[in-house]
């Protein structure tokens, strides 16, 4: 519910929805754990890959603002229409505001929706710390 950013008093609705067949997800979220990563030498071709799996998660998960430009997500609108053109259903990838994960599917009549709620936000908590300091 976080990915909505809602505030106090306002509502959410939440779906539960069903796959109507087998579908197949690109797991962008796999790495998602990794640091920040700077390389001396050129890494091995393995772990070349698992740092660009963990920077398109990184790139999936991060918030998109109503003040940002359609630019600030074009790059994963790029890559989830190339997934879609290889015949994926849908990507994974974890939520950037909490701790679960989200699944965007590319065909709306993959799943049918089975149940809904409608949530009142009763709080909503931040926690900060000082840029620079553990």
């Amino acid at each position: 519910m976080a990915e909505v950013r809602p505030w106090v008093g306002s509502y959410v609705s939440v779906g539960q929805f069903k796959t109507l067949r087998d579908i197949v997800l690109v797991d962008c979220s796999v790495n998602h754990a990794r640091g920040f990563t700077i390389y001396i030498e050129e890494p091995e071709p393995a772990e070349r890959e698992r740092s660009v799996w963990a920077d398109i998660d990184k790139a999936f998960c991060e918030p998109v603002g109503e003040n940002d430009s359609g630019a600030d997500y074009a790059p994963t609108q790029i890559l989830a229409e190339t997934f879609r053109r290889q015949g994926y259903d849908g990507i994974a990838y974890k939520s950037g505001l909490g701790k679960g994960y989200n699944v965007a599917l590319f065909d709306i009549n993959a799943a049918d929706l089975v149940n809904r709620f409608l949530y009142e936000v009763k709080c909503v908590a931040f926690r900060f710390k000082e840029a620079g300091n553990s």
